[in-house]
């Protein structure tokens, strides 16, 4: 199980302090002043060049991505259930469109709450808090087609060309193949006639790995 260090500043904080390098001697080898560093640490500074980031990861000795993206970390196992090793026999089929307060996803992006339809788990999917969505729309034609359900599992690490679930600061979902390039995310869909998107920085809630489809 893993969560997320949720800002750019929490994560740049994170890989200086990893490196044992105070933010007076970080400043002296990227030739950033130690305010604006402080700055960005302390989330004043909201959105931060790119270049400024890539400064900064070079004299880490990290990749900018690391500093710019969610990085998952070893955590506590949550405990979606009474019993922590129980897997249930069923999984919910969550709605695509709301990931928000009031939403189908907790903080943490599980599926919680009541009611939703439930579709029988397949043997390859041992994630206790599996998933799944059913395709809507055309972007992901002809891999994905509506109808379509997908079975999604959080707990799983995703990578560059994975199918992925995204929920953004906006609260929406889609689904979406995930491309890595150049320390940015930029989701793709399959249909040509859908531009990628490419992912702000902090600009969205979750990304999980969609790990079985099934044909309708």
């Amino acid at each position: 199980m893993t969560y997320m260090l949720d800002t750019i500043g929490e994560r740049l904080r994170k890989v200086r302090e990893s490196k044992g390098l105070t933010i007076d001697e970080l400043s002296e080898k990227c030739g950033l002043t130690s305010g604006h560093i402080g700055r960005i640490e302390r989330d004043d500074s909201r959105n931060p060049r790119f270049e400024t980031i890539q400064k900064l990861a070079e004299a880490l000795g990290v990749n900018p991505e690391d500093i710019l993206y969610p990085k998952e970390t070893p955590a506590r196992p949550r405990e979606a259930f009474d019993a922590p090793n129980y897997i249930p026999r069923d999984i919910p089929v969550i709605g695509l469109t709301r990931a928000g307060r009031g939403g189908f996803y907790d903080d943490q992006g599980f599926p919680v709450g009541e009611g939703f339809r439930k579709v029988h788990r397949p043997i390859d999917v041992k994630d206790p808090n599996a998933y799944a969505l059913m395709v809507e729309g055309d972007s992901m034609s002809p891999m994905l087609e509506k109808g379509w359900i997908v079975y999604v599992c959080p707990n799983h690490c995703y990578e560059n060309g994975d199918l992925v679930v995204v929920a953004l600061r906006s609260d929406e979902v889609m689904i979406k193949k995930l491309r890595k390039s150049d320390g940015m995310l930029i989701l793709q869909s399959i249909n040509p006639a859908y531009e990628p998107l490419i992912l702000v920085p902090d600009g969205f809630r979750f990304i999980h790995k969609v790990c079985l489809i099934k044909p309708k």
